[in-house]
C-alpha cells in the first residue's frame, strides 16, 4: 500500500510538471471561447471536443508532433493514414479519414502550439483543414490557419486565408486556434476562431453531394538553412450533426386550461418571467399563461365578448404589457392591458365594420405599435399608442386586397411591419422611419408568397419569415444594409413554411413554422451566416409552433398547437454553461485538475445531463426539486457512473502514460457515489452549483505488481452566466 502511494504521488508531480502544459493550453482555449460572451453564437461553439489518439483512426501523439532544430524532418508518431514530407526547407505531414461529413453535420479542428527556438532566417507554421467529396477527383475547399517570423512579411502575426491562399485576416502573435466548417448538402460554409469567438469566413457552393471527407494537414517551412522547433501541445477534432449537436429543447407539461385551447404568441421579460396567449375552444376566450417562479400557472382573462381570441403579445417590463386578438362578435380587434396585477379589456378605437389584430410591438411603456386587417376594408390596420391612447393610422397603399401580422421595432423612430399582398400573392413589406409608413417593393421569392414573421437587431439588421408556396417551403428575407434579400432555407421537407422569428444577435436566432408532411413543428437555427434545420422533440401526431422568444443565446421559449392532444405547445430551449473544478486524491496525495467547461441541461421529465466538453463526456441522471424550490437533489444513472468511472480510469492511464510509467488493469469499486444538493437560481430549475462526490478502492497493475489504494474524487461545478 505505501509503495502505490508512492508511485502515484510521483505521477501526480510529475504531470503537473509536464503534462500541465498541455491542459493548460486547453484550457486556454476554451476560455478564450466563453469570454466572448457569446455562447451558442456558433454551431461550432456545440461541439464536443476529442484528442485524436482517441478518435477511431490513425493513432497519433499529438505532444511528439514537432520540428527539431537544424534538421529537416518531423518527429512523430506513424500509424495508418499520416504522411510526412519533408525536404531542404519545410516538413509537412498530413492525414485523410474515412470519417464522413453527412448533411448538416459540423466538423471542426482545434490546435495550440508552441515555437520552442527562435527562427534563425525565419520560416513558417501553416495548420490547414479540408474537406472534399471522394467521388469529385482534386476536390477540396481549405481554410488555413498561418502564424509566421520573419517570413514573406510576416513577423509574429497569424492570419487565415480561404482557397485563393490570399491573408484576409490578421491578428497579434496567437499560436493557438480553431478551424471549422458546415455543410448543409449545398453549401460548405468555413469558420475560425483566434480566441474572440467564432466567426465565418466564407461560403461557397462547390455543387458537391455528400457525404464528404475531411483532411488535416500542417506544414512548418523556411529558406534553406533555417532552424525552429515547433511542439503542437494539443490537437483536437469534433464533430456535431444536426439536431443532435444543438440540445436543449424541452417538451413542458403545461397546466390545464379546457379540453380544447391553442397558443399563438410568447413574450418574456427575462429568464424567469414570461407570457403566452392563444385561444380557449372550449369557453371561446383568450388564454393567458404566465410563467414565474419556474412554473406556467392560466389567468383567468377579463370579460370581451361571448367568442374571441389572443395572437400576439409584448411586455416592456414585467408590469407592463398588452396582448392583441379578435372580438368575433363584435367584429374588431382585441387590446388588453397588465399593469402589474390584472388584466384590463381596453376599448380600441373605431377602424372599420369588421377588422381584427395580429401583432403588437413597443418600445416604450408609452409607445407601441399594433397591426392587423381591416377586413371591411380589404387593407392592414395600423394602431399607434402614444398618450396613453390608441390611435388608427391609415396605411400606405399597397394593392386592392393586403394585410398585416407581424411587426417590429428598433426605436420609437424605425421599425418593420411584414404581412401578405393577397392581389399580387407576395408578402408585404412596410418601413416606419420618422413618423411616416412606407410600401417597400419585396425581393422575389417566387409566384405565390408570404410573411408572417419579423425581427431586427439593429436598424439595418433583420429578418422576415413566412411561407413560399410554390416550392412547399419556409420563406426568408435578410435586410442587412439597407437591401431585403430572399435567402434560401435549409431542406426540411417538401411542405413546411414558417410564422415566427427571434434574434438574440445579429449572428443567432431561430424560427419556427409547421412542417406539413410530419404533421409537426419546425425549428431553424441561424448561426454566422447558416440556417439549419433541428429536430424538434416528439410533441403528438400532429402539432405546429406560432411563435418564439428568448431572453438569452441559451434560454428561449417556443409556443403552438398540440393537435393530437388539443391544447397548447410549449417548448423551452435550456443550456446552462458550467465550469468543472476536480480534485482526485489517493491515501493522502491529491491532483487538482484545471478548470474546464461544460454545460448543463435539465429536463422536465426529471432526468439531467452534464457535459463536460473538454474531455468530451456527459455524466447523466435524475433529478428531483427538494421542497421549497430552492435546491435539487441530482443522482447518477448506471451510464452516469459508468462515464465517471471511464473519465477517472482515463485520467489515471493519463498519468503513467506521461511519465514512463506503465499503469494498467485498472479496476474503481465506488463505495459511495454522491452528488450533493445543488443550489439553484431563485424562480428556475437552472443549477448554480453541483457537488460530485466519490469514495472507493482502485486497484491497477503498476510496473508488473497489482496495487491497490483508496480514493476519493470530487468535483464542483458552478453555473456562469453567458
Amino acid at each position: 500500500m505505501k509503495r502505490i502511494c508512492i508511485l502515484l504521488n510521483a505521477l501526480i508531480t510529475i504531470r503537473r510538471h509536464t503534462v500541465r502544459k498541455c491542459f493548460l493550453v486547453l484550457c486556454a482555449v476554451i476560455t478564450l471561447v466563453a469570454a466572448s460572451g457569446r455562447v451558442g453564437a456558433s454551431p461550432m461553439d456545440w461541439l464536443s471536443w476529442w484528442t485524436y489518439d482517441s478518435f477511431p483512426g490513425p493513432s497519433l501523439n499529438t505532444n511528439l508532433w514537432q520540428l527539431s532544430p537544424n534538421s529537416d524532418y518531423l518527429s512523430c508518431a506513424v500509424n495508418n493514414g499520416l504522411t510526412v514530407i519533408t525536404s531542404s526547407d519545410h516538413a509537412k505531414f498530413s492525414l485523410t479519414s474515412t470519417y464522413n461529413i453527412n448533411t448538416g453535420n459540423f466538423f471542426a479542428a482545434k490546435f495550440s502550439f508552441n515555437v520552442l527556438a527562435s527562427v534563425q532566417s525565419g520560416g513558417m507554421v501553416d495548420v490547414t483543414t479540408d474537406i472534399g467529396a471522394p467521388s469529385v477527383p482534386n476536390s477540396s475547399i481549405p481554410i488555413s490557419w498561418a502564424w509566421a517570423q520573419n517570413y514573406q512579411g510576416f513577423s509574429g502575426k497569424c492570419f487565415v486565408s480561404g482557397p485563393d491562399n490570399n491573408p484576409i485576416f490578421a491578428s497579434t502573435n496567437v499560436t493557438q486556434g480553431q478551424l471549422g466548417f458546415i455543410y448543409n448538402g449545398t453549401s460548405v460554409s468555413m469558420y475560425y476562431n483566434d480566441g474572440s469567438g467564432w466567426q465565418m469566413l466564407y461560403s461557397v457552393n462547390p455543387g458537391w453531394s455528400g457525404p464528404l471527407m475531411y483532411g488535416l494537414g500542417v506544414e512548418i517551412k523556411g529558406p534553406p538553412g533555417s532552424s525552429m522547433t515547433t511542439t503542437f501541445t494539443n490537437v483536437q477534432f469534433a464533430t456535431s450533426a444536426s439536431g443532435a449537436g444543438l440540445p436543449g429543447w424541452d417538451l413542458i407539461n403545461l397546466p390545464s386550461v379546457s379540453p380544447n385551447w391553442y397558443l399563438y404568441g410568447v413574450h418574456f421579460t427575462s429568464p424567469t418571467e414570461g407570457w403566452a396567449v392563444g385561444y380557449d375552444g372550449t369557453n371561446h376566450s383568450g388564454v393567458l399563461l404566465h410563467y414565474s417562479g419556474g412554473t406556467w400557472t392560466p389567468v383567468t382573462p377579463p370579460s370581451v365578448s361571448s367568442q374571441w381570441d389572443l395572437s400576439g403579445v409584448h411586455f416592456t417590463s414585467a408590469s407592463n404589457g398588452w396582448a392583441v386578438g379578435m372580438d368575433y362578435i363584435n367584429g374588431r380587434g382585441v387590446l388588453l392591458h397588465y399593469s402589474g396585477k390584472t388584466w384590463t379589456s381596453v376599448i380600441p378605437p373605431s377602424v372599420s365594420p369588421n377588422w381584427h389584430l395580429y401583432g403588437v410591438h413597443f418600445t416604450s411603456a408609452g409607445n407601441g405599435w399594433a397591426v392587423g386587417s381591416d377586413s371591411a376594408n380589404a387593407r392592414a390596420v395600423l394602431l399607434h399608442y402614444s398618450k396613453n391612447t390608441w390611435i388608427p393610422v391609415t396605411p400606405p397603399s399597397v394593392s386592392s386586397y393586403w394585410y398585416l401580422q407581424g411587426v417590429h421595432f428598433t426605436s420609437a423612430t424605425e421599425g418593420w411591419a411584414v404581412g401578405q399582398d393577397n392581389t399580387n400573392s407576395r408578402g408585404v413589406l412596410l418601413h416606419y422611419s420618422g413618423d411616416t409608413w412606407t410600401s417597400v417593393t419585396p425581393p422575389s421569392v417566387g409566384p405565390n408568397w408570404y410573411l408572417r414573421g419579423v425581427h431586427f437587431t439593429s436598424p439595418t439588421e433583420g429578418w422576415a419569415v413566412g411561407g413560399d408556396n410554390t416550392n412547399g417551403r419556409g420563406g426568408l428575407l435578410h435586410y442587412s444594409g439597407g437591401t431585403w434579400t430572399s435567402v434560401t432555407p435549409p431542406s426540411v421537407s417538401s411542405n413546411w413554411w414558417l410564422f415566427g422569428v427571434h434574434f438574440t444577435s445579429a449572428n443567432e436566432g431561430w424560427a419556427v413554422g409547421y412542417d406539413g408532411t410530419s404533421q409537426s413543428g419546425v425549428l431553424l437555427y441561424y448561426s454566422w451566416g447558416s440556417w439549419t434545420s433541428v429536430t424538434p422533440p416528439s410533441v403528438s401526431p400532429a402539432w405546429e409552433l406560432f411563435g418564439v422568444h428568448f431572453t438569452l443565446p441559451n434560454e428561449g421559449w417556443a409556443v403552438g398547437t398540440d393537435y393530437g392532444n388539443a391544447r397548447g405547445a410549449l417548448l423551452h430551449f435550456s443550456i446552462w454553461p458550467m465550469s468543472f473544478s476536480s480534485r482526485l486524491t489517493i491515501k493522502g496525495f491529491a491532483h487538482d485538475s484545471n478548470v474546464t467547461d461544460g454545460w448543463c441541461h435539465i429536463y422536465s421529465d426529471g432526468t439531467f445531463i452534464l457535459h463536460d466538453q473538454v474531455i468530451n463526456r456527459s455524466y447523466t441522471g435524475t433529478y428531483t426539486i427538494v421542497p421549497g424550490g430552492k435546491s435539487i437533489l441530482f443522482t447518477l444513472d448506471a451510464n452516469g457512473l459508468s462515464e465517471m468511472q471511464a473519465m477517472l480510469t482515463d485520467w489515471l492511464t493519463e498519468m503513467g502514460a506521461n511519465t514512463g510509467i506503465v499503469i494498467q488493469n485498472i479496476s474503481l469499486v465506488f463505495n459511495q457515489v454522491s452528488i450533493s444538493k445543488g443550489t439553484i437560481q431563485k424562480k428556475t430549475n437552472a443549477p448554480g452549483k453541483v457537488t460530485v462526490k466519490i469514495t472507493g478502492t482502485m486497484s491497477a497493475l503498476v510496473g508488473g505488481i497489482n496495487k491497490v489504494a483508496d480514493f476519493s474524487y470530487q468535483s464542483n461545478l458552478k453555473y456562469h452566466s453567458p
